[in-house]
């Protein structure tokens, strides 16, 4: 069985765990859109619900210690009439966020920087109530500077070595609201990504990261939704009565780390078949000798060149993520809904649960690809 493996950075305060805990809360049932479900050991579990609630009540997570580090793991889960099986295992790693803005005399994680490099996916968080304070007053640039700052540090020491896709998530998307009863478009993650490419740091990473073939996506979440939370005359927020929390796109972030993974290892498979009459431009292999490479290698000879934790891949999934790296035309997301909701069906046994995972986390992507166009701040290849 499979274990794919997430790193998350962000300066103390930026929501860390609070996102975990809410993609739990999101994510440990089943359900209609998420036809999968997330199970945490029981101390786990039962520490990311209790953070959970205490969210519900105004109260964030207590911080985590510069010489601390937790690993939340989980087991993705599919049920159908057939049983409950294991697709695969999940572990996020959680560092302090004080190592972001800290300088320590030592190291207390030396294993930190081997870790980000073998991620399947780094996901940086940045704070959306201070970009939005930021947005609606321009004198309060420190806050978002050092969020940004201290993530990018991160990264970009590390970034020559990193062959993971990098996602940036806004938290707090809700503050965005307009009129407080619909969650903010494209439009207003327009605005939020325009604002993130005036720093230098950002802009810089986004226009010469080395792996172009590692997407870098900015995926607007809410940990409680719409409503759930309100300004106050002072500034703060505080939960409103009568209303009912329900995260939002806490589960894409997951989605996209896996499905852009899978792009990225299929890619890297046609580079170096292709590595000695490849053509070079500016941007990388030009189109034709990509597509030449990928429609020479039949599935299992695809399969095999593929890291172990994809080998499971069945020929219909792999024949999709074949095509979609070379001409990046995939179906809607209402085509890909059923693709997924007939593949549930077929669900018998962990390899079977696998693939209809990894379905339905292409299904969430495109579903965000269509809802926020501006999500993607990269190529999906560079061909």
């Amino acid at each position: 069985m499979s274990t794919h493996n997430i790193i998350v950075l962000g300066p103390s305060g930026s929501g860390k765990t609070t996102y975990l805990a809410s993609m739990y809360e999101r994510l440990k049932i089943q359900r209609k859109e998420t036809t999968f479900f997330l199970n945490a050991p029981l101390e786990q579990g039962n520490t990311l619900g209790r953070m959970y609630q205490g969210l519900m009540r105004g109260q964030l997570p207590d911080k985590t210690l510069m010489g601390n580090v937790t690993s939340w793991n989980f087991d993705s889960k599919v049920t159908t009439a057939k049983g409950t099986f294991t697709a695969f295992q999940l572990n996020y790693l959680d560092y302090a966020g004080e190592r972001l803005t800290h300088q320590a005399q030592y190291d207390p994680h030396p294993e930190f920087h081997q870790a980000i490099q073998e991620a399947d996916s780094v996901v940086g968080l940045i704070d959306g109530l201070k970009i939005r304070d930021y947005m609606r007053d321009p004198t309060k640039l420190e806050p978002i500077y050092e969020n940004v700052g201290a993530v990018m540090r991160h990264i970009q020491a590390n970034q020559n070595q990193m062959r993971s896709p990098v996602h940036f998530i806004i938290t707090k998307w809700d503050v965005f609201s307009r009129d407080g009863k619909t969650m903010p478009g494209n439009d207003m993650l327009q605005q939020v990504r325009d604002v993130l490419m005036k720093f230098d740091d950002f802009r810089d990473f986004v226009q010469n990261h080395p792996n172009k073939n590692a997407p870098i996506r900015l995926i607007p979440v809410s940990a409680l939704g719409l409503g759930y939370m309100a300004f106050q005359s002072d500034g703060s927020m505080r939960p409103q009565a009568g209303v009912l929390p329900s995260p939002y796109q806490v589960e894409f972030p997951l989605a996209c780390a896996l499905v852009d993974k899978m792009r990225e290892e299929i890619t890297t498979v046609a580079e170096r078949e292709a590595i000695h009459d490849r053509v070079k431009t500016g941007r990388g292999i030009v189109f034709t000798v990509l597509q030449s490479v990928l429609q020479r290698l039949n599935t299992n000879q695809l399969r095999k060149a593929l890291p172990d934790r994809f080998r499971e891949v069945d020929e219909e999934l792999l024949t999709f993520f074949r095509d979609l790296v070379v001409t990046e035309v995939t179906k809607r997301a209402d085509q890909l809904g059923q693709w997924h909701e007939q593949s549930l069906q077929g669900v018998k046994d962990q390899k079977s649960a696998f693939n209809h995972v990894l379905e339905n986390f292409v299904y969430l992507e495109r579903i965000l690809e269509e809802r926020y166009p501006s999500a993607t701040l990269t190529a999906h290849s560079q061909v």
